[in-house]
């Protein structure tokens, strides 16, 4: 019989691409909320990636944050670009990061998801806590 730790040890060597759930949305760097809204609305996710016009991850944004904005300024949708809304750290990993790796960064920036970037930083997908949830809840065949 194997310990938790043993098995905490394997789950965390795992690359991150074999439990992500999905491949990333994305908005360009020069959508405004508007547009994110829609896109949330469109895809019943709670992140969007970020990116420039070649296709290059500036970073993740969230409902919340958007929700924030709204908040502070109830009609901002229309003149607030996504970019403005990103943080200056980013939570990004590289495709082949470990799930350890990317639930360090999580934890370091206090967020609930990842982007999972390739060598030329185009977005892979996403990691999010709920993912990592799914993969802990896992009943094992031990």
């Amino acid at each position: 019989m194997k310990t938790n730790a043993a098995r905490r040890t394997r789950l965390t060597d795992q690359r991150v691409t074999a439990i992500m759930s999905r491949p990333a949305v994305a908005v360009r760097e020069y959508a405004t909320l508007s547009d994110a809204l829609t896109a949330f609305a469109a895809s019943s996710l709670r992140h969007l990636v970020v990116v420039d016009a070649t296709g290059r991850c500036l970073g993740l944004l969230d409902d919340r944050r958007v929700a924030g904005a709204w908040a502070a300024n109830p009609t901002c949708f229309d003149g607030v670009r996504v970019t403005e809304l990103l943080e200056r750290d980013q939570p990004l990993v590289g495709s082949t990061a470990t799930i350890g790796q990317a639930a360090q960064v999580m934890h370091r920036l206090g967020t609930d998801a990842v982007v999972l970037v390739d060598a030329v930083a185009e977005p892979v997908g996403v990691l999010t806590a709920s993912d990592l949830i799914a993969l802990l809840a896992k009943p094992t065949s031990e």
